[in-house]
């Protein structure tokens, strides 16, 4: 689909965030436009209901650099040797 009002309102949302969240201590920011944006700005219906709300395979998508963010963050604990709830399946073993 092409830009949608919602969609656009989002975008400067996430623009506001950018510059916002920098300035505080231990907040990050997960970009996750690229996953769900072709080269043509469209959105497939496939990931985002509606362009607003992720569908499951959405979900699943937005979910691979969250998981690789938390895996980042739990490896840089000191002293913290027992991480591997969070596999690759994104489910506790």
């Amino acid at each position: 689909e092409k830009p949608h009002p919602l969609r656009q309102k989002n975008t400067r949302v996430n623009q506001q965030l950018k510059v916002s969240l920098p300035k505080l201590a231990n907040v990050q920011l997960l970009g996750t436009d690229g996953s769900f944006m072709h080269l043509d700005c469209a959105v497939s219906c496939h990931d985002v209901f509606y362009l607003l709300h992720l569908t499951g395979g959405g979900y699943a998508e937005f979910c691979k650099p969250l998981h690789e963010l938390i895996m980042q963050l739990l490896e840089d604990i000191p002293g913290e040797s027992n991480h591997h709830c969070l596999t690759s399946s994104y489910q506790c073993q």
